[in-house]
């Protein structure tokens, strides 16, 4: 999995601890093989100039970095559609990122005080990626009504 990310452009990825020497290990293997120079803080006395991603001329302009369905990259989308994307229990999925933004954010405001409010609160953090919560978090709540 970390070979098909590297090939891809991503520059992060969250490990767990007992992964982290060999992933690495793997990674800078990788980078090797595709000719790219490793990243990091670690490596930056050897960087090269990375080329930039395809959205970074966008977002320094002032455009919308993001495609209509929020989305970067297609392996984003597939992740999305994989593991996080809702059920229901009559068997359709939820329609789009957005609604399953709604349906986590419902779900996360439902132990607060005041849920509507902290709803809305959520779903601006949630929306356009500006916050992106664990897998737990998006693949838990269930929607209102099942």
């Amino acid at each position: 999995m970390a070979e098909f990310l590297v090939e891809l452009g991503i520059d992060s990825m969250s490990l767990n601890p007992d992964s982290v020497l060999k992933t690495t290990l793997h990674v800078l293997e990788v980078e090797k093989r595709l000719g790219r120079a490793p990243r990091g803080r670690a490596w930056s006395s050897r960087r090269r100039a990375m080329p930039k991603p395809p959205f970074a001329e966008r977002a320094s302009s002032g455009a919308s970095n993001r495609p209509a369905d929020g989305f970067e990259l297609d392996v984003s989308r597939r992740v999305w559609e994989a593991r996080y994307r809702h059920r229901r229990s009559d068997g359709t999925l939820e329609s789009s990122i957005s609604e399953s933004w709604q349906r986590v954010a419902r779900a996360i405001a439902a132990a607060e005080p005041h849920p509507a409010r902290w709803e809305r609160r959520f779903l601006e953090l949630l929306d356009g990626f500006r916050f992106l919560p664990g897998g737990r978090i998006l693949a838990g709540p269930e929607p209102a009504g099942g």
